[in-house]
């Protein structure tokens, strides 16, 4: 079991679990896919290592994703070196299962109260009936949790 916290985590390690689990992958079907070992996953997560920039190129080619992008996240270069403005929302589809739902309920709970302050409460009313029944600030961990995969 692992006994890291979110807090204690890389950058570099949490943007891969993210791509990992946007495509419902194992750590061994992601080192197959890239031509890495579950050695180098293991240091990642464990040991806070660093990939080469090959496996960036790897990573960004495999998932279709920037190169710069995922240079950001390996903390090989920053947004300010690109001299972009601010990094680029992920994709819709690049988001795994639990961060999709947090960012679904959070624009329902905000189309909801902008219909209502702007007078349209029967269209909040029915953003209301498919609303879940737990506030925006509800954790997907929670439900991970509940439902025995967390």
């Amino acid at each position: 079991m692992d006994d890291k916290t979110p807090a204690d985590e890389t950058r570099w390690w949490r943007y891969i679990k993210g791509l990992i689990d946007s495509r419902d992958l194992t750590n061994h079907a992601f080192t197959q896919a890239i031509g890495v070992s579950a050695s180098n996953v293991k240091v990642w997560r464990d040991m806070g290592a660093q990939p080469s920039v090959e496996i960036v190129h790897k990573v960004a080619a495999f998932f279709g994703r920037p190169v710069t992008e995922v240079m950001v996240q390996a903390e090989y270069l920053t947004w300010d070196d690109l001299n972009a403005v601010e990094p680029p929302p992920p994709a819709v589809r690049d988001l795994p299962n639990d961060d999709l739902v947090d960012t679904l309920v959070a624009a329902a709970t905000e189309l909801k109260r902008r219909l209502n302050a702007d007078g349209w409460t029967a269209a909040a009313a029915t953003i209301a009936k498919v609303e879940p029944e737990t506030d925006a600030k509800t954790s997907t961990r929670a439900r991970r949790r509940a439902s025995g995969r967390g």
